[in-house]
């Protein structure tokens, strides 16, 4: 009986905590009379890196993502050529080819920009594709 008891008052308290806070402050669909808030939140948009290993392609390799790709096309003398697009996403992105830390190529493009690196030399057996916000 007394075990019931506590049980009742547990779930007697439990049902009251949401009734203390405010509705406002836990409700997820806040109404606004102001259309500023949409424009308050479009700076908040985020770019996920981009960050990946690939072998050395023998012909070319085109990869990347939604918002940002690159191409490596093999130019058959020990050196790669590399191509790098930004779609319209209102976002400047900052590109760079790796190998063991040491930078082979970086591009920074602004929406809708494309860019071309020639004679990137064929570095150890990978390479790393970073691309990130700026």
């Amino acid at each position: 009986m007394r075990s019931s008891v506590i049980i009742a008052s547990l779930i007697a308290l439990a049902a009251a905590l949401p009734a203390i806070v405010p509705v406002e402050e836990t409700s997820l669909a806040v109404r606004t009379e102001s259309l500023d808030a949409s424009a308050a939140l479009e700076p908040r948009q985020a770019f996920i890196n981009f960050d990946r290993n690939f072998d050395w392609p023998e012909t070319n390799i085109i990869n990347g993502g939604r918002d940002a790709q690159f191409q490596a096309t093999n130019k058959g003398d020990g050196n790669y050529k590399f191509q790098f697009w930004n779609t319209a996403n209102k976002l400047d992105l900052n590109y760079r080819v790796s190998y063991g830390g040491k930078t082979l190529a970086t591009a920074v493009l602004s929406p809708g920009q494309t860019a071309t690196t020639d004679n990137v030399p064929k570095t150890g057996e990978t390479f790393n594709v970073f691309i990130k916000q700026n």
